[in-house]
């Protein structure tokens, strides 16, 4: 077990400016959280910062219930229960009072720091500014440990790891730890990715403080609306399933749902769940058997409208900020393998955008006052990256002529001219070209387009046989991640695929769906990455601001008179973020609401 770097505890002072931080927030991942410790290291002295008891404490001082301590008489055996009672009932509202109103760092301390060094430097920073101290993040060991090894999501992992240690619960020794890795890491990175940490990273973590503090704004009348309106869909749905089911019984009880569909109807099952060995009624399992009784569709309408109101619907209105009038979101940036960015609290980037009833719910993100959304998207970036990097002459010259990729690929793969092709063939084609980068399967092709097993097989085949660069960089991506032990993007970041090698088939061909698909989409994700970093600085001079981005689509706020030449900017820096051998290509709208940038 690893021991502390060695620290001493001093008196607190005034910080100077090249401390580093360490801090602990009442809750993670959430910018109304509480501040309630904070310390600096530096030179091997750690100093605690005050902090401040509420007003509230006071509230839940113990007292003794009415004449308990009036005589100096012993107490009856009733008197000794009441006191006790007494005390009991004080202890608890007390711990209640400290749990709701905790003791928290002044954040005049921050005053006069231009940035926080810290491990999660930009929560910190994030919290700091939603408070009206803008700071910036600074080095952040935790953004260094992600490119080292993107499985380091967290300090505790990293900690564990790298000094088989737990990650300590006071500030203090958390700041020691930090310093601690803050000087070890930048030596274990390879060039590439140092430049992949101050080029990127660490500037994109100020852009993403700024947008976190910004938030977006909701018009919850909306939302509110398409909640109760919600609610009397699935009232209906409900009592329409009954009537095809014959009995009323639990919808949302996998078991009574088994029991209706797969005995009482007698549909048949193809699938178990792994845990219960259940027959299952998972989406997937249902989907299939869409044709085989009304109750299916219905169930499926029921279950997302159920999850959509669960999660976006009822909570959101919720979760807006009452000071700011805006919902804020956490941008994490070390939870997804392949260096795409996540968000929580809420989580933004689910709001689902296949069905009709998830894009309404984009109507409800609204621009202020003067102010206009613009939506601009990557258009099939990852497609035009594998075009790139696999350096198929046939798919690059595809994008180059600015072709309909699908239709054209449709052609080419059936031997077709691109005016005939139907659009069955080129959904078909669509399919395979989004799905070879996820390793679809023939089985899978023939489910998902209801054709015969031997016809989407040969389809495939003859896929790989039109674009033979594609099967090549599958093929010698595999080849140096078995050797190399990772893979990765065009910019050097690195995911690690051990099972590459496992002797388990199962475990094997998922690694090397893995494998072959992370170089695509971890180097999309860099390119937005670059993008919003290019964008930040040259929207904040045009009076715009960027608010969220989700996958390949940044959303921004822009004055309504300015918002052509928002948009004009815009595409210029995305289309411009990388250069390739194909040319990127972005989708820009501009709407009062997101739903109408589409």
């Amino acid at each position: 077990m690893a021991a502390l770097p060695d620290m001493t505890i001093a008196a607190w002072k005034t910080p100077a400016q090249d401390v580093v931080w360490g801090y602990v927030l009442s809750r993670e991942d959430d910018l109304t959280a509480a501040l309630t410790e904070a310390a600096t290291f530096k030179g091997g002295v750690a100093r605690v910062a005050p902090v401040t008891e509420p007003d509230e404490w006071q509230q839940a001082e113990p007292h003794a219930p009415e004449g308990l301590f009036g005589d100096s008489e012993p107490l009856t055996k009733k008197q000794q229960k009441e006191l006790e009672k007494a005390q009991k009932d004080a202890e608890k509202k007390r711990a209640k009072l400290r749990a709701d109103f905790p003791c928290t760092v002044n954040e005049e301390e921050f005053v006069g720091q231009r940035t926080v060094t810290a491990a999660g430097a930009k929560a910190l920073a994030a919290h700091l500014s939603v408070r009206g101290l803008h700071l910036e993040p600074g080095d952040d060991p935790l953004l260094m440990a992600y490119l080292l090894d993107p499985a380091n999501m967290n300090m505790p992992l990293t900690v564990k790891r790298y000094m088989d240690m737990e990650w300590p619960s006071d500030a203090a020794s958390r700041a020691a730890i930090s310093a601690h890795l803050l000087n070890e890491f930048p030596s274990m990175l390879d060039p590439a990715r140092r430049k992949l940490y101050s080029d990127m990273e660490k500037p994109l973590s100020a852009v993403l403080k700024r947008m976190e503090v910004r938030g977006v704004k909701l018009d919850s009348d909306y939302i509110q609306t398409m909640n109760l309106q919600a609610g009397v869909t699935l009232a209906e749905l409900e009592r329409q399933i009954h009537a095809h089911a014959g009995e009323e019984f639990q919808i949302r009880s996998p078991k009574q749902l088994e029991t209706v569909l797969y005995d009482k109807l007698g549909l048949a099952s193809s699938k178990k769940t792994k845990l219960t060995g259940q027959r299952s009624t998972a989406v997937s399992a249902l989907e299939p058997l869409r044709e085989e009784h009304p109750i299916i569709p219905l169930l499926l309408e029921y279950r997302e409208l159920d999850k959509l109101r669960g999660t976006y619907l009822e909570p959101l209105p919720n979760l807006v900020n009452p000071h700011t009038g805006r919902l804020h979101t956490t941008f994490a940036q070390t939870a997804v393998a392949t260096g795409r960015l996540s968000s929580l609290n809420p989580n933004l980037q689910n709001i689902p955008i296949r069905s009709a009833l998830g894009r309404e719910i984009r109507k409800g993100f609204i621009a202020e006052a003067g102010f206009c959304l613009i939506s601009a998207d990557y258009s099939q970036i990852e497609l035009r990256l594998l075009a790139h990097i696999a350096d198929d002459p046939l798919m690059q010259q595809a994008f180059n002529e600015g072709a309909d990729i699908h239709r054209r690929t449709a052609a080419q793969v059936l031997g077709l001219d691109e005016a005939t092709v139907d659009a069955g063939q080129r959904r078909a084609a669509k399919t395979v070209n989004f799905g070879v980068l996820y390793g679809m399967s023939a089985h899978r092709l023939s489910n998902d387009l209801g054709i015969p097993y031997e016809e989407a097989a040969g389809f495939i085949k003859t896929y790989f046989d039109t674009y033979p660069g594609i099967r090549r960089y599958i093929d010698q991506t595999l080849s140096a991640g078995r050797t190399k032990g990772y893979v990765e993007t065009l910019y050097g970041r690195r995911r690690y695929v051990p099972e590459l090698n496992s002797s388990n088939r199962n475990v094997r061909e998922a690694g090397e769906r893995l494998a072959y698909n992370m170089p695509i989409q971890g180097t999309a994700a860099d390119i937005i990455k670059l993008a919003m970093i290019e964008l930040d600085g040259k929207l904040d001079d045009l009076g715009a601001r960027l608010l969220l981005q989700v996958h390949d689509e940044l959303l921004i706020e822009a004055p309504c008179d300015r918002a052509d030449e928002v948009a004009a900017v815009t595409r210029e820096l995305m289309e411009g973020a990388a250069q390739l051998k194909v040319p990127l290509a972005v989708e820009v709208g501009v709407g009062p609401n997101w739903y109408d940038t589409k």
